[in-house]
Order: C-alpha cells, then structure tokens, then sequence
C-alpha cells in the first residue's frame, strides 16, 4: 500500500452541531482540507518546483464524491487525521480515496474524481508531467469497501 499523504484537521467547537457530534456538512471541509492541501503542492505554494510548461491557469474541480459515514464524531482536543490515496490517473482527471481516522477508529472513508481544468476556458485539460508524477507517489488500488 502507498504511503497516503495526511492531513491534520483540528475539531473546533463551531464543527459541532446541537447533537453534540460533527456536524456531517463539517466531514466535507476536512476532506476539501485534505485535497487541497496536497494538490497544493502542485501551485506555487510549495512542493516540487513548477514545470515550465505548467500555466497560472491549472485548476482542479471535482466532478463526484461520495461519502461513507463511519462514526460519530465528537469535540476532542486532538485532531483527527485525513489519509489521502490516488486511486487511478487518467488523461484529464484522477481519482482520490480519503479515510478520516485517528488512533482507535475510522469516522468515514470518501472517493472522489477531479477533473484538471483551463481555468480561464473552464475546459478539460491533461493532467501535465509534472502533475502526474507527483500524484504518482500517492497512487494505490482502492481497498475493498466493508460491510
């Protein structure tokens, strides 16, 4: 299995909603946390350096996601952790498979497809060289869903 790249989200008290859990809407922000702070790496914010055939116009939008709610999740001085995969790398999209998890329990596990865009045409673009081989260090086949 590959390593998942992780992200740490902090449960904050606003995350909660009137039956003392998070919030099912709140799973969602973790997960975009997830995604955009490893796709991140791909912008000028860090990571590997920016081909020069990479544009100010690379996007990424998400065409599905599905979310599996495993367990409730409750305010806790911890953050839990999202483990991020990439599942498959196609021409123009890729797909990712999220766990958010902490030492003692799985909350929830999502898959998603995103689709590489132009944003300024808002057309479909190949994923680049660039893109593609830092996604690849991410790259596993999806584990079997449970029951």
């Amino acid at each position: 299995m590959a390593a998942p790249h992780v992200t740490l989200c902090q449960v904050r008290w606003i995350d909660i909603d009137a039956y003392r859990h998070v919030n099912n809407t709140v799973y969602l922000r973790y997960l975009e946390q997830a995604r955009l702070e490893m796709i991140g790496y791909l912008g000028r914010g860090g990571g590997p350096p920016r081909s020069e055939d990479a544009q100010d116009t690379d996007g990424f939008v998400i065409a599905e996601l599905e979310v599996n709610y495993r367990r409730q999740l409750t305010f806790r001085a911890d953050p839990v952790e999202v483990h991020t995969w990439v599942t498959h790398l196609g021409r123009t999209a890729f797909g990712v498979r999220h766990r958010i998890v902490d030492a003692a329990a799985e909350y929830a596990t999502a898959v998603a497809r995103l689709v590489c865009i132009d944003r300024l045409s808002t057309r479909p673009r190949p994923i680049r060289a660039f893109e593609r081989e830092y996604l690849e260090q991410f790259l596993d086949v999806p584990a079997p869903e449970r029951a």
